[in-house]
């Protein structure tokens, strides 16, 4: 047997079939690999402008078939970007200093009214469960203990947020980020309960805005085609629960890890609703 048409022979072999006929040697070889992963011989026989493939005659139904399988696979494949599908918005300029500033005054205002700003605000599972008072775990996010707290989530909570903008867009992105802090502090809320529980603090929505990143890689990972790839699907879940384990402050008891993995969770949930949702094209922003 030969690949290349230079050196084919002119005449197949006694007891062979014609299988098919090419315009290009290239075509030709690509066909002939076919055959050889069925561990069948070959001829390649070039002339009159043709490449032509001959196998053994009795060999014949079995190649035709493999071969029109091929083309059929061919025919509705198509390459798939590695790129495609991931977004990159402009990152917004006001939103991060506003977000800044709404935090920065929430916390002057809770030292300037304490305790009562802080009481009436903070996230209180009975509060919210038995005496309908709904806005608490909206009012929680914006309120911090000290000031590394306060610090601690501008300065994360504006990296993931940046992040989530340019994956989700300003409006969605932030509104998601939010979202998933209130539906964070509710899961909490829902677990603890009947028990008494207090928490304060933006840092459920920051880690609402890691979920949504992870959410967001698992989704393009699944466009891409990975879904019969299980490592691949795991691989954006896998780096977000070390990153989770990482900052969640689970080994400090004046943390509430819990509310972290309630912003978590809520976050890639919500963000896998999000992202497999059709949105605007974006603008590249570089």
């Amino acid at each position: 047997m030969s690949d290349e048409a230079d050196s084919a022979p002119t005449h197949p072999p006694a007891n062979t079939a014609l299988a098919a006929r090419y315009g290009s040697a290239r075509e030709a070889f690509d066909h002939a690999l076919v055959i050889l992963a069925m561990n069948l011989p070959y001829w390649h026989v070039h002339q009159s402008g043709s490449h032509e493939l001959y196998v053994e005659e009795e060999r014949l139904g079995q190649v035709a078939d493999e071969l029109r399988a091929y083309r059929q696979e061919q025919a509705s494949w198509r390459p798939v970007d590695p790129d495609a599908g991931v977004a990159d918005y402009p990152a917004s300029f006001y939103v991060p200093y506003v977000a800044t500033l709404i935090l920065t005054l929430s916390f002057i205002l809770q030292n300037a009214y304490a305790p009562y700003y802080a009481t009436i605000g903070r996230m209180d599972t009975l509060g919210f469960l038995s005496r309908n008072e709904w806005w608490r775990p909206l009012t929680a996010l914006f309120l911090h203990a000290d000031v590394p707290h306060v610090l601690g989530n501008i300065v994360f909570g504006l990296w993931y947020g940046t992040l989530v903008n340019r994956t989700y867009g300003t409006l969605l992105g932030w509104s998601l980020m939010l979202a998933s802090g209130i539906l964070g502090n509710t899961l909490v809320a829902l677990h603890r309960f009947p028990a008494s529980h207090f928490s304060i603090g933006a840092s459920t929505a920051v880690f609402g805005a890691l979920g949504l990143l992870v959410a967001e890689g698992f989704a393009h990972r699944w466009r891409q085609r990975f879904s019969m790839q299980v490592g691949q699907l795991l691989i954006p879940m896998v780096a977000g629960g070390l990153l989770l384990g990482w900052t969640g402050g689970f080994h400090d008891p004046q943390i509430d890890g819990l509310a972290h993995v309630g912003g978590f969770l809520s976050g890639f949930m919500l963000g896998l609703a999000a992202s497999f949702l059709p949105r605007k094209e974006a603008g590249v922003s570089k």
